[in-house]
């Protein structure tokens, strides 16, 4: 299943940015304020715990300031849609007990879909994908870790986990309660 169907991650990401744009909020909302105000300027404080986001949004300061907002959330929905393709992707990749060459095109699929619609759906991951406020940038981060590792998983090349190790690395700027993750210990055989 790892080789079939690639261009399905980029019908889901292409899906769900669709349908996050349409439910797109087009102002400030309560949890997006804080994230506004420091990209507009109104919070005199840098964005220093969060440099990958500060970056990112840099380009946004460019724009009027009643746009921001807008932009801000924009920003969002595209980090929540290729979060859903890299999710798409990893299930791909993920060994199945199924022989899925055997199957039909949609038993293939199936399993992909269903995942990712009920991610998709969630309230959560819906509120954050459409309202600004950091958060989908962290998820897509360990999105793309997760990816990068299983394609490593499959493919054996070791710019993989080159990437995987890189991007990590970035996610630990950016949150981190991933540098905690990276810092626990091996499980030790007893």
């Amino acid at each position: 299943m790892a080789e079939t169907n690639r261009n399905l991650p980029r019908h889901v990401a292409l899906g769900a940015l669709l349908i996050y744009v349409l439910t797109l909020s087009w102002g400030i909302t309560a949890p997006g304020l804080p994230l506004a105000a420091k990209v507009t300027g109104w919070d005199w404080q840098p964005m220093a715990g969060q440099p990958l986001l500060g970056l990112f949004t840099l380009p946004l300061r460019l724009l009027p300031v009643a746009w921001i907002p807008a932009g801000l959330n924009l920003f969002s929905a595209v980090c929540g849609a290729l979060t859903l393709g890299l999710l798409a992707r990893s299930l791909q990749l993920l060994p199945w007990d199924r022989p899925w060459n055997a199957a039909n095109s949609w038993a293939n699929k199936l399993p992909v879909l269903l995942a990712c619609v009920v991610c998709w759906l969630e309230f959560g991951f819906w509120r954050e994908a459409t309202t600004a406020t950091g958060e989908m940038l962290d998820l897509l981060l360990l999105a793309a870790a997760i990816w990068c590792l299983l394609e490593y998983r499959v493919a054996r090349k070791s710019v993989w986990v080159d990437a995987a190790a890189l991007v990590w690395g970035l996610g630990m700027a950016e949150n981190w309660l991933m540098l905690l993750d990276a810092l626990e210990p091996p499980l030790r055989k007893h």
